[in-house]
């Protein structure tokens, strides 16, 4: 059911882009131009995030800004006939997903708790005041993520752009 309700607040937008050659030529033009962490590009705007064959997380990194709510770019590489795809989605970073996930289903456990109190002893005024606190807890994890959301509403085109660029580049390895 959390993933239901990330899914619903936060949704993913698959994407799928071709490239010339293999994966592993693939792969190194992707790695020019993403950087490994935001600490290889202090001061400048950038895609960042790790890059191998198997796995591809990418993020829009802006200076003075963090945003670790809004869309990352999370997917692999798969090798057709004549050239390689990077196929995936736009989504939460995976571990904001995780903690997201277990923030929500720790939401549920206390609002279950609270309500089983509340129909246990009825006429008790601090088992409502825990009720109300849990939702305000739930829709702060809400808030959270619209927020985040909002704030990388222009990230995705920003990061569909750099993957495109590399990827559709002409090999400089001849």
């Amino acid at each position: 059911m959390p993933t239901s309700l990330l899914e619903r607040i936060y949704p993913s937008r698959p994407l799928a882009i071709r490239a010339r050659g293999s994966v592993g030529e693939a792969v190194r033009r992707l790695q020019a131009v993403v950087k490994r962490s935001a600490w290889r590009t202090p001061f400048r705007e950038s895609l960042v995030g790790p890059i191998s064959a198997s796995r591809v997380v990418v993020r829009r990194y802006r200076p003075w800004l963090r945003n670790d709510f809004g869309p990352a770019f999370v997917g692999r590489f798969v090798q057709e006939p004549d050239a390689a795809r990077l196929e995936g989605a736009f989504t939460l970073h995976p571990l904001i997903r995780r903690i997201m996930i277990f923030w929500f289903s720790c939401v549920a456990l206390f609002l279950m708790i609270g309500v089983g109190r509340m129909v246990a002893r009825p006429s008790m005024g601090d088992e409502l005041l825990f009720v109300a606190l849990t939702l305000g807890l739930g829709a702060y994890g809400v808030a959270l993520l619209l927020l985040g959301r909002w704030f990388g509403r222009k990230d995705i085109p920003y990061i569909e752009a750099g993957l495109t660029a590399a990827l559709r580049s002409e090999s400089t390895d001849a």
